[in-house]
């Protein structure tokens, strides 16, 4: 599961995953991409410094590579600071790349992603 949080004003989304991450909180993330379109102009930070376990093969990444980008031209940020998730996510952002589609960036933490975006975490309300 996830919650998100949002920060209208800078156009910032934080997507926090809980302990574990499944292909489920992604399809739940798809159809609210798909339900909310005003989010389309936001960019968003993924942060995985929470993830204890996950129910997502090298394969799901490979293959979710293969989508284009939902919010085109919007940044994307993953916080990861485990190596098998850091691993999941740069196979994911390699494939984007290698599409021709904006790949997404990988930081350790939050004070790094939100520097990348300039934003700071009291800017941010629940979604």
């Amino acid at each position: 599961m996830f919650d998100l949080s949002i920060n209208e004003l800078r156009k910032v989304i934080i997507c926090r995953f809980d302990e574990e991450m499944t292909t489920d909180d992604f399809a739940m993330l798809d159809e609210i991409g798909r339900t909310r379109k005003e989010i389309a102009l936001y960019d968003c930070i993924f942060d995985l410094t929470h993830v204890l376990r996950m129910d997502l093969s090298q394969d799901f990444a490979t293959e979710r590579a293969e989508i284009p980008q939902a919010f085109k031209d919007r940044e994307r940020v993953y916080i990861v600071n485990r190596p098998e998730l850091r691993d999941l996510i740069q196979r994911y952002a390699d494939g984007q790349a290698a599409k021709g589609w904006r790949a997404p960036r990988l930081v350790e933490t939050r004070a790094e992603a939100f520097a990348l975006l300039g934003v700071s975490s009291t800017d941010f309300r629940g979604f």
